[in-house]
């Protein structure tokens, strides 16, 4: 039997592959529509300040509204969502601003930034997602 936080990331997977998600990622959503893109464990949660008072798993969630503000978002494939997950699973912190969690990974020689924010009732959002560069990453880990 799979453990529930597998369970959860399996799902989140399946959904981000699927053809709603990418309508959804490409501004195609309902207002208000929401999707969950990636699932931190319990430890990961907490190292990054995100988890909540059950300090479970906690899901990142995607809204329509970010994905309206942010056009570069349109056109990602399955396989620049899927990324989300191995940023959540094995990204390095790259700076805190404010609420605000900078995070990264690279893959095939090129970062990728996430940035990810708790809010007062404990949900945790996806704010930004899109490649960076090395020196936008030497910046936010100098400080």
């Amino acid at each position: 039997m799979k453990e529930p936080l597998e369970t959860d990331r399996e799902a989140a997977r399946r959904d981000v592959a699927s053809r709603s998600f990418l309508d959804f990622a490409a501004g195609r959503g309902r207002p208000g529509e929401e999707r969950i893109v990636a699932v931190f464990g319990a430890d990961r949660a907490r190292l990054l300040g995100l988890a909540g008072r059950a300090g479970g798993a906690v899901a990142l969630r995607l809204s329509s509204g970010t994905v309206a503000t942010h056009p570069r978002f349109a056109g990602f494939g399955a396989e620049d969502w899927r990324r989300v997950q191995r940023i959540a699973d094995e990204g390095e912190w790259a700076a805190r601003e404010s609420a605000h969690r900078l995070m990264w990974i690279e893959e095939d020689g090129k970062p990728w930034l996430a940035v990810v924010k708790r809010t007062v009732g404990g949900e945790v959002y996806l704010l930004s997602y899109r490649r960076a560069n090395r020196r936008e990453i030497k910046r936010w880990r100098n400080g």
